[in-house]
């Protein structure tokens, strides 16, 4: 509102629904608790079924970064494709943040299931109240692993925040119902904003 009583009609705006995050209470995504989260809890249960004495929660620092960089590569193997720029890459941007890791003030969590590390999530405290996840990847073979190192994160770690934000879709059908399934309390909506001369 304030750009258009700046800019007027020579001020477009366009909402981008696939890059807008996705806002949940984090007492939610610890506990999913209601009707609108039964899917959830049936992931983990499906989880601790195979590997209720054979997972570990572990914490991420700067001598665990390789295990991460071993799931982002195999995953990113798995889904980027060769149509990806070699420049322009979710592993790029997140070998970014590794390399960068003691400055930026992240926090992140592995888990361990049946000896071997295969999911790792990395977030961030954006304000008092409110945390944001940036990356999240997990070896999908295993049933239930994003649900659980996603309740074991916000667990862990942000369970003195009222809200986590969980980032965009991306247009992507799989992700956006993903995060749907969350039972999202808001959106940050997010526009392309473009000015005529």
């Amino acid at each position: 509102d304030e750009l258009r009583l700046v800019y007027g009609s020579r001020m477009e705006a366009e909402y981008l629904a696939s890059v807008s995050d996705y806002v949940y209470e984090a007492s939610k995504l610890i506990d999913l608790s209601g009707k609108k989260l039964s899917g959830k809890r049936n992931h983990i249960h499906q989880f601790l079924r195979q590997y209720a004495d054979d997972y570990e929660y572990v914490p991420v620092d700067e001598s665990k970064l390789s295990e991460c960089k071993h799931i982002l590569d195999a995953w990113c193997d798995k889904n980027e494709g060769e149509s990806v720029h070699p420049d322009n890459s979710e592993r790029v941007a997140c070998y970014e943040l590794f390399n960068n890791w003691g400055r930026l003030g992240v926090k992140g969590a592995l888990l361990k299931v049946a000896g071997r590390f295969e999911a790792f999530t990395v977030g961030e405290l954006l304000n008092r109240e409110t945390a944001a996840i940036r990356i999240e990847k997990a070896n999908s073979s295993i049933n239930g692993i994003y649900t659980v190192i996603n309740r074991e994160f916000c667990a862990h770690e942000w369970n003195h925040v009222k809200y986590v934000n969980r980032e965009e879709d991306m247009g992507i059908k799989g992700l956006r119902k993903s995060k749907q399934s969350y039972n999202p309390v808001s959106r940050v909506n997010k526009y392309l904003v473009k000015i005529s001369k």
